[in-house]
């Protein structure tokens, strides 16, 4: 089966704590959803976001991110 991929506009606190931590929940629990990216004006918070989060790619542009990335979904 295709892989789900998912990326995530914005590392602020509220992506943090509810939208980071509720698509890493579902994550572990189907191997099929892929988190890709995260994008942030901010590079050091993308970056942050990205370690803390296992997501694979930080970016300033969420434009560039849904280029390059080509998910399925964006929260």
């Amino acid at each position: 089966m295709k892989k789900l991929k998912l990326c995530l506009v914005g590392a602020g606190n509220f992506a943090r704590y509810a939208h980071g931590a509720s698509l890493n929940l579902l994550k572990e629990n189907d191997p099929d959803l892929e988190l890709t990216a995260v994008a942030d004006l901010d590079a050091e918070k993308a970056k942050d976001f990205a370690r803390t989060f296992n997501f694979c790619r930080a970016y300033t542009n969420w434009r560039e991110m849904v280029e390059t990335e080509h998910p399925d979904g964006i929260s």
